[in-house]
């Protein structure tokens, strides 16, 4: 055997006798694949005589599932904030976790060798399939589809003692379900509520607040502070002192109420019977409201202080057409039998719960 005959045959080509050529691969050359990525070349019947990597089967899929890894602490955050839901609720993440640490150990101890090999060959090929480039492009972009069209509103009281409904609606769509805050700050919490990159107004609706819309962004989300965010809409209690008392114990008199706009009048409510009258949200009268009404009719609890008293203390709700908002200016007037004017009170409601307001008698008067 020639030299270039010997070569080629320790480098793994043909030779071409006389024509002192090699060929890359003879017909009949095979190549096998091994469990470490490496391609073994071979002649049939002969030797392996050449070794390359596959290097294909080293590709790093660590990027991927660091990038993975971020996707779900963000999922897990973005969750617990709009949906209330969360790994830390569930246990998963310690499930998880768990397994992970307590996993090979257990292992060691259960298999051979040979089948610890074959479990790690099986979790690398699931790996690799299931943390290609596509599937994890994939999962950031339902991801960041999800984020960018659902978020959430929260509304919470203005102190440890308020409580109610709230009704957290589209602008312009019909009231939704009211859900209950309180007490003790507990909040009231809309979840995968539609939205927008842009932003999506809703309007808030809480009895004994003046409604108000707001835009519900994506990821931050919307919290509602009542009182702060949300004006209280003030109720009024009108009381006829007790000579207007005395006329509305009579049958045909009654009360006006009216708000003001510039120099004209609106009717808005009005009633009978001798009594006081509240306008707005209903509310249990402070103990402190009724002490400087005692005082009002001289510190001394008679009978007929007493059923002054108790003619303020239990008042006639008149309904009105939409909650009241600072600013409103309103006037309370009492008519007679007769269709004179016998008491008369005007306020301008601020932010207040609730307004007392007195109506004192000046006789009888032309409207």
């Amino acid at each position: 055997m020639n030299r270039a005959a010997l070569l080629a045959r320790r480098t793994g080509q043909t030779y071409c006798g006389n024509r002192g050529s090699t060929l890359a691969r003879p017909p009949n050359e095979i190549s096998l694949p091994t469990a470490q990525g490496i391609v073994v070349t071979q002649n049939a019947g002969d030797a392996p005589t050449r070794a390359v990597r596959d290097t294909s089967a080293d590709a790093s899929v660590v990027p991927q599932a660091l990038s993975l890894a971020i996707l779900a602490v963000i999922a897990d955050l973005w969750l617990e904030q709009h949906a209330g839901v969360s790994s830390s609720h569930t246990g998963s993440l310690a499930t998880i976790i768990t397994a992970i640490g307590l996993g090979p150990a257990v292992l060691e101890q259960l298999l051979k060798k040979r089948e610890r090999s074959e479990i790690v060959v099986w979790i690398r090929k699931m790996l690799r399939a299931v943390l290609k480039t596509e599937i994890v492009a994939a999962l950031w972009a339902i991801g960041l589809v999800v984020m960018l069209t659902r978020s959430s509103v929260e509304v919470v009281g203005g102190s440890p003692e308020d409580s109610g409904t709230v009704a957290v609606t589209p602008a312009a769509a019909s009231a939704g379900t009211p859900i209950s805050f309180g007490p003790k700050l507990e909040p009231a919490r809309f979840t995968w509520m539609a939205t927008n990159p842009f932003g999506r107004r809703y309007t808030v609706d809480v009895p004994g607040y003046v409604s108000a819309s707001f835009v519900l962004f994506p990821i931050a989300g919307l919290r509602i502070t009542l009182g702060k965010d949300l004006q209280p809409s003030p109720s009024v209690l009108f009381r006829p002192d007790p000579v207007v008392l005395s006329y509305l114990k009579s049958g045909g008199s009654r009360i006006r109420i009216s708000v003001r706009h510039g120099a004209g009048l609106d009717s808005i409510a009005g009633g009978r019977g001798a009594q006081s009258f509240l306008l707005g949200n209903a509310h249990v009268i402070p103990s402190e409201m009724l002490q400087d009404w005692l005082l009002e009719l001289g510190g001394v609890i008679n009978e007929g202080s007493a059923e002054t008293l108790l003619a303020w203390k239990h008042p006639l709700n008149l309904r009105i057409p939409s909650p009241f908002v600072p600013g409103t200016s309103l006037v309370a007037e009492v008519f007679s039998q007769g269709g004179n004017r016998v008491g008369l009170a005007d306020v301008v409601l601020h932010t207040e719960r609730l307004v007392d307001v007195e109506i004192p008698g000046g006789g009888e008067r032309q409207p």
